[in-house]
């Protein structure tokens, strides 16, 4: 990048305390439900303020995942079934979604690809935080919720300055390498300055930050081990790729954090895989 552009994007750095936060309702929500003994009453008159969120909790809660017999019709009778965790998870997918499911064209990926990556990568961090026994899931699942949302703030760059896509460059597995030689920062790093501005939890900011580079994480090495591999896992299963890529892309530092052997992560990938495909078909 040359010496304007890199001044540009400094400015366009600097900007992004101007990026609007999430829509309204559910930031009202999330920071509700910081505290788990949030009264239920209250709950379900703020999520009845966004008809959008309330129709959508009532069509995921009345899926095949949950299992209920019988039609749940009312927002306090779902949060008394699924509890306040699952009303997070359902109100973080309703949130994001918004977000991140836009074409980016510098990228050369599609809204829907990056969406089912984003959420591929929630389900999957989670699947394999609980089988690793770290707790709470659902900081894992958020994590991996938020993963591309950096990606979304660069392409805007990308696009403006006409830059050349950056999926021209090389390989899939390798975008947060040739941000960081376009730009110095990788969209894993804006991510962490945005949800820093969002007022997200440290331990989901530091794990996003290093998802790319574990071993360097200061703390939440595990976290930040899953999220690395949880996005490899639904790379390769959204773009069809080979595990045996993962060779050369996986940080060995995740698989030691993780007792994980290399000769192990054919099976579990396997399971993480059969195991987002599951929860995929309700949410798309």
């Amino acid at each position: 990048m040359d010496e304007n552009l890199l001044i540009e994007f400094d400015d366009f750095l600097e900007n992004i305390d101007n990026i609007p936060s999430l829509k309204p309702v559910p930031t009202k929500i999330l920071k509700l439900l910081k505290d788990e003994n949030t009264d239920v009453k209250n709950l379900a008159e703020l999520i009845s303020k966004d008809p959008s969120l309330a129709a959508n909790i009532l069509k995921y809660a009345n899926s095949s995942f949950f299992g209920f017999k019988q039609k749940i019709t009312s927002i306090p009778q779902i949060i008394s079934l699924i509890g306040i965790r699952e009303i997070k998870k359902l109100t973080l997918i309703y949130a994001i979604k918004s977000r991140v499911e836009k074409d980016l064209k510098g990228y050369g990926l599609t809204g829907k690809q990056i969406w089912k990556h984003s959420l591929s990568a929630a389900i999957g961090a989670q699947f394999l935080a609980q089988l690793k026994g770290i707790y709470p899931t659902e900081n894992a699942f958020t994590s991996g919720l938020l993963v591309d949302i950096g990606k979304i703030v660069l392409n805007d760059f990308i696009i403006k300055r006409n830059i050349k896509s950056i999926k021209d460059r090389e390989n899939i597995y390798k975008f947060h390498k040739i941000e960081r030689e376009f730009f110095g920062i990788d969209h894993s790093e804006i991510a962490a300055l945005l949800l820093e501005k969002w007022d997200f939890p440290e331990e989901i900011i530091i794990s996003i930050r290093y998802h790319h580079r574990p071993s360097e994480s200061p703390k939440y090495k595990k976290l930040t081990s899953v999220l690395h591999i949880a996005d490899l896992v639904s790379t390769a299963s959204i773009f069809e790729l080979d595990v045996n890529d993962y060779e050369t892309t996986i940080d060995s530092f995740a698989l030691k954090s993780l007792k994980i052997k290399f000769y192990d992560l054919k099976e579990l990938v396997d399971l993480m895989i059969e195991e987002i495909e599951n929860a995929e078909k309700e949410f798309f």
